[in-house]
């Protein structure tokens, strides 16, 4: 595993009310855990943390935010806002 960004550096076009607000409305478990765990890390927590918090491997809460992080637009929060009408 790798160094990765947190804080405001991490995924820095969506900002830390835009992710609690989509996590609001997430009615998937599994997309729900995603976006806590990449809430957490814009709030510049560790990966220990996170991983502690959700009780997800560490190695999985990486490989989640990872994407998240490398993928053009964004990946997972991409992925999140088209399964929101207001979003297409």
């Amino acid at each position: 595993m790798g160094w990765m960004k947190k804080g405001e550096e991490f995924i820095p076009k969506y900002n830390i009310e835009k992710l609690k607000k989509l996590y609001r409305k997430e009615r998937d478990g599994k997309a729900k855990l995603r976006l806590l765990a990449a809430i957490l890390r814009k709030e510049g927590k560790s990966l220990d943390y996170i991983s502690e918090s959700i009780q997800i491997p560490k190695t999985t809460v990486h490989d989640w935010l990872s994407r998240l992080e490398s993928k053009d637009m964004d990946g997972l929060v991409v992925q999140i806002l088209w399964c929101h009408k207001e979003y297409r």
